[in-house]
């Protein structure tokens, strides 16, 4: 569940692609770029993930349906924040409640 999963699950995939299916069976693939820790406390963690896509297709602030090789499928909501000739880039912010002792 996504819930579960932390900082460190994404930056071991750094550099690979999260393909997502758009409507009318189209797919976008998303490769997970950056993944910024954000501040932590005794209760909560904050981090963010940035990808890359193909500037075929700009979609929409939305959660996608992503699946991943490894980390299966996992639903993320994401947000486009700017373009360049490589593609346009989405960031997908977390907030992260934090299980007593952790």
């Amino acid at each position: 569940m996504i819930e579960n999963l932390k900082l460190e699950d994404f930056a071991r995939q750094l550099n690979t692609v999260f393909r997502a299916t758009l409507p009318a069976g189209r797919f976008l693939e998303f490769t997970l770029i950056e993944a910024k820790p954000g501040r932590k406390s005794a209760v909560q963690e904050t981090f963010s993930l940035v990808f890359r896509a193909p500037a075929v297709v700009r979609a929409e602030s939305a959660t996608f349906e992503l699946e991943h090789s490894e980390m299966g499928s996992i639903a993320i909501f994401m947000s486009p924040f700017k373009s360049d000739a490589q593609g346009i880039y989405y960031e997908a912010a977390f907030n992260r409640l934090l299980a007593p002792g952790s």
